[in-house]
């Protein structure tokens, strides 16, 4: 009986030793538990946040791809490298159109003139232009005339590029009409083209136009010549 007791008290002992050895030693989750492959003294609540952590992580290959995208910022720089602003002026190969108008009459609007000029050019370079410029004078004092000129143009602009450009030329042509009698007509001609924007500009232009029927009398025309002056607005095509 005694000996039975005795054996009783050490097997009670080593199941209360093997509890507290258990008890004691940490639990390992894997990915692949659930709830009923668990110890019963974990609880299922504490083994969900390490769960849900690893389902949100990203994985390397999703960082990979976030990282070797694009930079939006390097590529509007890029985009803005590429945009063409427009420059002021006028290039080999471009033509430009000018148009340019006047007018008078009494006070009592019974006797009067207007007259309509234009040009259309074409820049052989930045800086050489050729053209045709063409000019009618219609005026009513008592009796109805039409005048007209047809001239034929050389500029040299300065300044390529400038929002300024001022001109240097010569034009030489010929003038009609029924108040003039034919001849030829010629001046030398300076001027400044004023860009509004990179296809349009003011030109303000001055001549100093002469006459002559033959080259025999060219220098009496040029002693007799006068000043003209033409404002007008111009376009670039």
């Amino acid at each position: 009986m005694k000996s039975l007791l005795s054996t009783t008290i050490l097997a009670a002992g080593a199941l209360l030793a093997s509890c507290a050895s258990s008890a004691s030693k940490p639990t390992t989750f894997t990915e692949g538990m659930v709830a009923a492959d668990l110890p019963a003294s974990t609880s299922t609540a504490s083994a969900t946040p390490s769960i849900a952590a690893t389902e949100s992580a990203p994985s390397a290959t999703t960082r990979a791809v976030e990282v070797s995208g694009p930079s939006p910022a390097l590529s509007l720089d890029d985009d803005l490298d590429d945009v063409d602003v427009g420059q002021p002026g006028l290039n080999a190969g471009d033509w430009e159109i000018v148009l340019a108008g006047s007018g008078g009459n009494d006070n009592n609007f019974d006797v009067g003139s207007f007259a309509l000029a234009g040009s259309v050019g074409h820049f052989l370079s930045d800086s050489s232009e050729i053209g045709v410029r063409q000019s009618v004078l219609f005026s009513d004092f008592g009796n109805s005339n039409w005048n007209g000129s047809t001239r034929l143009f050389y500029d040299y602009p300065l300044l390529p590029g400038s929002e300024v450009r001022p001109l240097i030329g010569a034009n030489i042509g010929g003038v009609y009409g029924d108040t003039v009698k034919d001849t030829f007509a010629a001046a030398p001609e300076v001027g400044f083209k004023f860009f509004l924007s990179p296809d349009a500009f003011l030109l303000l232009l001055a001549e100093y136009q002469f006459y002559f029927d033959s080259t025999n009398n060219v220098n009496n025309g040029f002693d007799n010549g006068a000043f003209v002056y033409t404002l007008g607005i111009g376009v670039v095509k």
